[in-house]
């Protein structure tokens, strides 16, 4: 049986939302916590809340769309627990605008936290992760998005081009 105890997860968004629910679903599971987030006060509130039921947890301050806020994030997972299994891009904005009021700054903004960050976020963890798989058998990368990506929605215009 597939087991996640004692496996290493970077969570970014882990302040609020689904982020956080799935930092703390991880944790309950035994995996070891990176809560990454530009929001520190948030994201400590994760991490508290993962220690106070016995997990471990530690606060990563990642502003996504940096190369190298992501750099120092993986130097320390990888200087701290030497190994990542995980890496959860969950970190996202939703501007509600219509495509009228939206300015490019906004839609450039959107794109650069919602999508640039995921691949900037992929790259620099994955040799971390391909050294994890190459000696644990396996490490996973899973990158969320919504719904609105599929079907359109009038106040979303650059959430849902995002």
């Amino acid at each position: 049986m597939l087991t996640l105890k004692d496996k290493t997860a970077l969570v970014t968004g882990a302040a609020s939302g689904i982020g956080r629910d799935a930092a703390l679903t991880l944790a309950r599971q035994g995996v070891e916590i990176y809560a990454a987030d530009i929001d520190t006060a948030g994201g400590q509130k994760t991490v508290d809340e993962i220690a106070a039921y016995g997990g471990t947890a530690h606060l990563v301050t990642l502003d996504v769309t940096s190369a190298e806020a992501w750099a120092a994030a993986v130097d320390t997972i990888a200087k701290t627990s030497g190994q990542l299994h995980v890496l959860i891009n969950s970190a996202g904005i939703m501007i509600t605008q219509t495509i009228e009021a939206c300015t490019l700054e906004t839609y450039q903004r959107q794109q650069k936290i919602n999508v640039e960050s995921v691949w900037i976020g992929c790259k620099t963890a994955l040799d971390l992760m391909t050294e994890t798989a190459a000696r644990d058998g396996t490490a996973s990368i899973i990158n969320l998005s919504s719904t609105l990506g599929l079907v359109g929605g009038r106040m979303f215009s650059a959430y849902c081009a995002s």
